[in-house]
């Protein structure tokens, strides 16, 4: 890991490191989201200590790898999710559509994506909720929504349910 991060600027490592410990304030964190180096941003948006308002604040970021970690933390709330699932990156939305945590009317939504990739990544999560039984929606409307979405991402298969 240390080689990894050899590139980093002598001022910044300790930013990096202190922006990834979980002991670190909510107050802290806000600042470090606010931090010039994108990767000191990235470790505030994957630790899961950073409140819901930090990580509001960096669905605003300007880099989509910020705005991609968002994602998995255990602080996103609906609300975010929803904001990313309509970031113009399609890196951010295809993690909203891969993440299984991201609820099913968002996962439907991206399942009509103009992005094959995001559509595919959607039914797919969806599929794998069900499969898991995390998910016991109305067998109709995922097969409605798993026939939209492949008809949207050009595929024509059927899908079993």
């Amino acid at each position: 890991m240390s080689e990894q991060l050899n590139h980093f600027h002598p001022e910044v490592f300790p930013h990096y490191l202190e922006a990834g410990k979980q002991n670190t304030s909510p107050i802290r964190l806000s600042e470090l989201a606010r931090h010039g180096h994108h990767k000191v941003r990235i470790r505030v948006a994957e630790n899961p200590k950073s409140p819901a308002f930090v990580l509001e604040k960096l669905t605003q970021d300007a880099s989509p790898e910020v705005r991609a970690c968002i994602v998995s933390n255990p602080n996103v709330t609906k609300d975010i999710l929803l904001a990313l699932s309509h970031d113009s990156d399609a890196s951010v939305r295809l993690a909203v559509a891969e993440e299984v945590s991201t609820p099913f009317e968002i996962l439907n939504r991206l399942a009509h994506d103009s992005n094959p990739y995001i559509c595919t990544a959607a039914i797919k999560t969806v599929k794998r909720l069900q499969a898991n039984g995390q998910f016991d929606g109305d067998r109709a409307v995922l097969r409605r929504i798993f026939n939209l979405g492949l008809e949207q991402s050009g595929r024509f298969e059927a899908i079993q349910l």
